[in-house]
């Protein structure tokens, strides 16, 4: 990889990491419409570097000639139709690309790529994942899955001192998740006394082997499954207006406690948008629109929900703190 390439787009990943550094989101937004490019967690960081970092090896091996990132900038689109062609989803491509923006000021909707409204993500059900499914030897990691609804990646880090049981009397798992929170992950309440067990033995060995994350299991499609079985807990629960307010209160101490483990980004959680609605409006409705809804009717799937018992999956059992996200990737 050349040197001269790679130096000076990790000097500027590494500047955009200063700028972003302890900024909240409308300073950062005020910066972004100057021109400005940050990154405001480290996890954002390591993930826009391992990007860039592709990308420079790329043009590294192709085009040895292209030393600065004025150069290699011609190259992008190049890069773009490699992994189009290579099978590459347009809607990864594109994720690749936004990050490539924090030194290039590009998205992926510069080069034609753009987020579909049809969610492709965990819907191919290969051979390999159903064998998988119904070997004895991942039945541990299975279980696991469908209790926790923890990403592999979690899911491998995965210690018996992460259970735990909360003071509402639910069990969970700590984790440290994406968007670089330290995230409490609600059990599914159908494995409450498997929780149990594991939270009794307390200890820093790992619930599942190396060996046993290495398979070809969905687990996007069993988080899917997961998100919406608990929404229609949760919905249950909202039909009284006890229940509802219970499920609030749960939901904003959960917010409060995981944005103050990210202190990096300093964010305030009474500034999330579902949270304020919710606090005008308890009963508020997330409606989707456009593109959205008719991949939802589509899919012969409803096309509004209760923003609350939406938002409480997202936050208890997916760990993406938003309802628009939820519903693009787990309700269809």
């Amino acid at each position: 990889m050349s040197k001269t390439l790679w130096s000076n787009v990790n000097h500027q990943i590494h500047v955009a990491y200063q700028k972003g550094y302890g900024k909240n989101a409308s300073e950062r937004k005020e910066m972004r419409e100057g021109g400005e490019r940050t990154i405001a967690v480290k996890s954002s960081r390591n993930v826009i570097t391992r990007d860039c970092k592709r990308f420079c090896e790329y043009v590294k091996e192709h085009h040895p000639e292209a030393r600065t990132i004025a150069q290699s900038r011609n190259y992008i689109e190049e890069w773009k139709d490699k992994l189009l062609a290579e099978g590459v989803k347009a809607e990864t491509v594109h994720g690749y690309i936004d990050h490539l923006g924090v030194v290039y000021g590009i998205s992926g909707g510069n080069y034609g790529l753009g987020r579909s409204a049809e969610p492709t993500k965990g819907r191919d059900i290969s051979v390999r994942d159903m064998a998988d499914c119904n070997n004895p030897k991942y039945e541990r990691f299975m279980e696991l899955a469908n209790m926790t609804g923890l990403r592999r990646s979690e899911l491998a880090k995965l210690t018996y001192q992460d259970f735990h049981r909360g003071k509402d009397g639910e069990y969970y798992v700590s984790v440290y998740g994406k968007g670089g929170r330290q995230q409490e992950q609600r059990i599914n309440p159908a494995y409450q006394e498997r929780a149990r067990e594991y939270a009794a033995k307390n200890d820093a060995e790992k619930v599942v082997s190396q060996a046993e994350t290495k398979n070809h299991i969905n687990v996007h499609a069993i988080r899917r499954e997961l998100a919406q079985e608990m929404y229609e807990r949760y919905t249950e629960q909202c039909r009284t207006l006890k229940g509802r307010e219970r499920l609030y209160e749960e939901v904003k101490m959960a917010f409060e406690r995981g944005y103050s483990r990210s202190p990096e980004s300093q964010r305030d959680w009474r500034e999330n948008k579902d949270i304020k609605l919710l606090e005008k409006n308890l009963e508020s409705v997330y409606k989707t629109r456009g593109q959205q809804r008719k991949a939802l009717e589509n899919a012969g799937k409803p096309t509004e929900y209760e923003r609350l018992p939406l938002l409480a999956v997202s936050v208890f059992h997916l760990a993406h703190w938003r309802c628009d996200v939820t519903v693009h990737n787990y309700c269809k």
